[in-house]
Formats: structure tokens, sequence, C-alpha cells
């Protein structure tokens, strides 16, 4: 990947948080899981970490969750499974 250092380090971290939810579902841990949540839900903020190092690199305006109307990246917020109510 050609991008600073911040965007190559976002990638990958968000490659590894890939890479702990295939490994969490191949152990045999169903969606609705404590094991699997503790997985998705720090990628799917590694993954919008990563979007934002992206818009950075392009120079585009980096956004927030909360402009998206979100209180979070992570949904956590958002997810009865992780016992947090929904809004």
């Amino acid at each position: 990947m050609s991008a600073t250092i911040g965007g190559v380090m976002a990638g990958e971290s968000a490659f590894l948080r890939l890479v702990e939810v295939r490994n969490t579902v191949r152990a045999g841990a169903a969606l609705s899981t404590p094991e699997y949540h503790s997985a998705y839900h720090p990628f799917a903020e590694a993954l919008w970490i990563f979007r934002t190092a992206v818009r950075t690199e392009l120079g585009e305006e980096i956004f927030t969750p909360a402009g998206l109307g979100r209180p979070s990246w992570s949904e956590r917020e958002y997810c009865p499974q992780c016992g947090q109510a929904a809004p």
C-alpha cells in the first residue's frame, strides 16, 4: 500500500481485526455470541478509522460518527447482544 505511515497502520489494523473476526467464526462462534461481538465491534471501529485515514490521504473532508448521526464507529450502542440498550 502506498500511503503515509498513518494510512498504512490504519489499514493493517483493520486487516488484523478482520482476521480476528474470521478466526472467531472459524472457532465456532455464532453471530449472537459474546465472542463474535468481542471481535466484530473492534473491527467495525478499525474499519472506520481506516476510512478516515484514506480520506486524509486523499485530502478529503473528515467526518465523525456524530456527523453521520452515530454515537461511535463501533456500533456497540445499537447492539442488543452486547447488553447495551438501543437508542
